[in-house]
């Protein structure tokens, strides 16, 4: 699909989420204007009652996002309690995905390049029965290395700052990770990383989400569990196309400046290059890990000589006590034949 295709109307619908930021608002919906969508959802959480400018605020970001002036079906679900960030997002994709087979979703942050649109529509078109492929980023972290001689490469991970996906890929989502003990039994998270600090690094998460709810203000960890446990794969454009202005004091998670924060936009050419192999690529999946995940390089000899010198200490610091303690249990030692 190319950008003169957009003329007409983007056929694939979206899901712009909002909140209470007018100006990064502008800009997205801005975007979305200029490839006039036949079908346009909007959700936006509740004002916060000890927030009372949330009510002005979110009023406002409600005015930008009503000025479509071009011929779409627009559908809205404005909440009118706050019920936080996890919980909001989570139940606007619950709601388009019942309402459509596959699309698009922006939040109010997320700012698309132009052939961001025509890619996703590709994607869903190209996998949409492959039910391996569950996730279409639209995020690249690869610091300009191409991954691949094609246009987009294979991933383990779901990034949603501008992504797209199927119905029958979101029906695996659980906000509440219910099929985490058995996804821990059973020790799946050794079908999707080789790396033992990943695994532990990715069970710890979703083993605090699991026992604690109340800390559950996310929810795009619950979207990775799905797609981890399914052992689903995702696609990564090999040229990043979109661009995450939200971070500030104003967001709720990016709240500081890191390595994912305002990234150029590049657009891609059309028509698209396809691998001919679908797997993930691990050494793209190792080099984010190694952004975000301390120690992702140690080994288990690391462990055991941090062990021996944990050990050495030890027993400097407390000889007194072990050779009283080899004096209590010598005769088992000579019952046992161990000594004589």
């Amino acid at each position: 699909m190319s950008t003169e295709d957009l003329k007409e109307g983007f056929a694939v619908p979206i899901l712009l989420i909002i909140f209470r930021r007018p100006d990064t608002t502008k800009i997205v919906f801005e975007a979305i204007r200029k490839v006039r969508p036949q079908q346009l959802f909007i959700a936006a959480d509740g004002p916060r009652p000890d927030r009372p400018d949330d009510v002005t605020l979110r009023d406002e970001t409600i005015r930008i996002v009503s000025q479509v002036d071009w011929p779409c079906e627009v559908k809205t679900w404005y909440k009118t309690e706050n019920v936080g960030c996890g919980r909001n997002i989570s139940s606007a994709l619950d709601w388009f995905f019942t309402e459509v087979e596959e699309g698009i979703i922006l939040e109010d942050d997320t700012v698309p390049s132009d052939s961001f649109f025509p890619y996703c529509a590709e994607m869903l078109g190209q996998y949409r029965n492959d039910s391996r492929i569950m996730h279409i980023g639209g995020v690249n972290f690869q610091d300009g290395i191409k991954r691949g001689e094609c246009d987009y490469y294979f991933s383990r991970y779901a990034f949603v700052w501008g992504w797209a996906s199927w119905r029958r890929a979101w029906k695996e989502f659980d906000f509440d990770l219910n099929a985490f003990p058995e996804f821990l039994r059973e020790k799946r998270i050794r079908k999707i990383f080789k790396n033992r600090v990943v695994q532990q690094y990715w069970e710890k998460i979703f083993d605090n989400y699991y026992r604690n709810p109340e800390k559950r203000t996310a929810w795009s960890y619950q979207w990775n569990f799905a797609i981890f446990n399914q052992t689903g794969i995702t696609i990564i454009p090999n040229k990043n196309l979109i661009s995450n202005i939200g971070y500030g004091p104003d967001a709720t998670h990016t709240t500081h400046d890191d390595f994912m924060a305002g990234n150029p936009v590049f657009e891609l050419e059309f028509p698209l290059q396809h691998p001919s192999e679908i797997k993930p690529d691990a050494e793209a999946d190792h080099y984010f890990n190694q952004k975000v995940i301390k120690d992702v390089n140690r080994t288990i000899r690391d462990d055991f000589s941090d062990w021996l010198k944990q050990l050495r200490g030890f027993r400097l610091r407390n000889q007194p006590l072990l050779v009283r303690m080899y004096q209590k249990i010598r005769p088992l030692l000579v019952k046992l034949g161990i000594r004589k």
